[in-house]
């Protein structure tokens, strides 16, 4: 149901010029990848349209468990909407490819999270379910060695750049999310790829070590992926630096 939902949603929701120039130029990511991974716009006018594709695609009584699916209504009309800041909307996908929630980075932050998860919970509707995400953004992509990092778009990113399959967890305390999928592909080995900060940051180490006993426990052999600080923070962020300095990821 929240596939069908979402990818309505999505047909309806173009993706603005500018979420393309900071995909393709900001994070390395040609048309075709772009397209692939089913990114899209959410714009603060024509929400009413997306509304509506939502209802279409799985009838009223289930879009209301649809996380992010609203119903406005003014001066004695109602119809159907989609919450949410604006911003670039991020398909997430389990091992099959289903999309079962989207997350939002927003185009104006101010003092909140970049990131956020669509969500009807405020406007007394669905709330969103949080889960490890798995790229469709490069198909053949290797998967005898998976790599473990946060955030879905960073993984998606990593996933076109370095060829081999990242899966995301949504908050390194989250970490746990990650081993159904990774019991699922049975990976020769699992490279674990929190931020730089792993090592200063006790809250991201403890994670990091807590993933990778988890893993070892399960026969699945773990080791800790790093790189120099100087190149970004995030994996993605330093493997997109190692492609414009002419250096083979």
């Amino acid at each position: 149901v929240l596939d069908r939902a979402y990818r309505a949603m999505l047909s309806k929701a173009p993706i603005a010029a500018d979420h393309v120039k900071n995909l393709s130029e900001g994070r390395g990511l040609s048309r075709q990848q772009i397209e692939r991974a089913g990114y899209a716009s959410l714009e603060v006018a024509g929400r009413a349209k997306l509304g509506r594709a939502i209802v279409e695609a799985v009838g009223e009584d289930l879009a209301a468990r649809v996380p992010g699916y609203v119903v406005r209504s003014s001066e004695g009309r109602s119809w159907p909407s989609v919450a949410g800041w604006p911003g670039l909307l991020v398909p997430c996908r389990d091992e099959r490819g289903r999309i079962l929630g989207m997350q939002v980075r927003r185009d104006e932050p101010g003092d909140g999270p970049r990131y956020v998860w669509l969500s009807s919970r405020s406007q007394g509707g669905a709330s969103a379910s949080t889960f490890a995400h798995v790229p469709v953004i490069a198909p053949d992509a290797r998967r005898d060695e998976v790599i473990v990092t946060e955030g879905p778009l960073k993984a998606d990113v990593v996933t076109a750049l370095d060829g081999r399959l990242c899966i995301a967890v949504p908050g390194v305390s989250a970490w746990a999310r990650a081993l159904p999928v990774l019991e699922a592909l049975r990976p020769r080995s699992v490279l674990v790829a929190f931020d730089s900060d792993v090592m200063t940051n006790p809250a991201v180490k403890l994670a990091h070590d807590a993933l990778c006993a988890a893993l070892t426990a399960r026969s699945i052999r773990a080791a800790s992926l790093r790189w120099p600080p100087s190149l970004g923070k995030g994996l993605d962020d330093a493997l997109l630096s190692q492609r414009q300095n002419g250096q083979t990821p």
